[in-house]
């Protein structure tokens, strides 16, 4: 694969998965401009100024330190992308952040501070590109593709990560009979990104396959990642099963002894209809 003379904005492009990713499309050739806000997987404030570390020792980037859910912070990745590097032809939407609380313990600013940063980045970024990416197919410039990166959280769901599901399930478009049921700001782009070469819009969103001349738009689940973020949320977890074993708690359908003991239900004295 070739993608000399090809722009890149990757989004959460200065760690893990994204860091991957900008390494990916510069050993193949592209320019790359790395958004990030130098945030932990919570979203608090841990290296701001990572993304200029990152670009300074990798030639062919350039980097964008701010919230990408800022308006103003995705006008000047795009135009920074078209000053240095001539134009945009590729989107990821990878910035990312979790707040794992069940719903009924979960505290609203942090469920709005997820989504602000898993959708609302992805609609900011998408809604000042998608443009510059139209009118550059209509000049003759090869198209671009956008690729939103999902997780099997969109699809299935995690225990006390409603927000995080929430966002990644609205972020997608999949393919058929994966993606979460309802809308989504991908299948949205794909159908109203028109094929540039007539300019009328598709009339079905179609996720699997691009006409000729149109942008591209696609979804990608890398699933579980040996990153830096995931191996803390792996032993965070370790150590609460550890808690719970000491305190003479256990996992429903644990084994113990060789058998396995299944979960049960209790009937609740105030819901009757709770099955036994």
């Amino acid at each position: 694969m070739d993608l000399k003379n090809r722009v890149a904005i990757v989004t959460g492009g200065a760690r893990g998965i994204g860091l991957a990713i900008v390494e990916d499309l510069r050993s193949h050739g592209a320019s790359v401009v790395i958004v990030d806000a130098g945030v932990s997987i919570s979203g608090e404030p841990l290296e701001p100024r990572i993304a200029e570390q990152v670009a300074a020792r990798m030639e062919g980037t350039a980097a964008v330190c701010g919230d990408i859910a800022q308006s103003e912070t995705a006008q000047q990745a795009v135009r920074l992308a078209q000053e240095r590097f001539g134009g945009v032809d590729i989107l990821v939407n990878n910035a990312a952040i979790i707040r794992d609380a069940f719903i009924f313990k979960a505290d609203p600013p942090a469920w709005d501070a997820v989504l602000r940063t898993n959708l609302t980045g992805a609609y900011r970024l998408l809604a000042t590109a998608s443009p510059v990416m139209r009118e550059q197919a209509k000049s003759g410039r090869a198209p671009g593709s956008i690729v939103n990166i999902v997780s099997t959280a969109g699809f299935y769901g995690n225990f006390g990560q409603g927000a995080y599901a929430a966002a990644k399930a609205r972020r997608p478009g999949g393919l058929p009979g994966e993606s979460a049921q309802g809308p989504s700001v991908l299948r949205c782009a794909a159908g109203e990104l028109p094929c540039e070469r007539c300019g009328v819009p598709r009339k079905r969103p179609i996720i699997r396959r691009a006409r000729p001349g149109a942008v591209r738009v696609l979804a990608a689940t890398p699933g579980a990642t040996a990153a830096a973020a995931s191996r803390r949320i792996r032993a965070r977890r370790v150590r609460r099963r550890r808690q719970g074993a000491r305190a003479g708690l256990r996992r429903p359908g644990h084994r113990s002894g060789g058998i396995l003991r299944r979960p049960h239900l209790v009937r609740s004295k105030t819901c009757p209809s709770t099955p036994r």
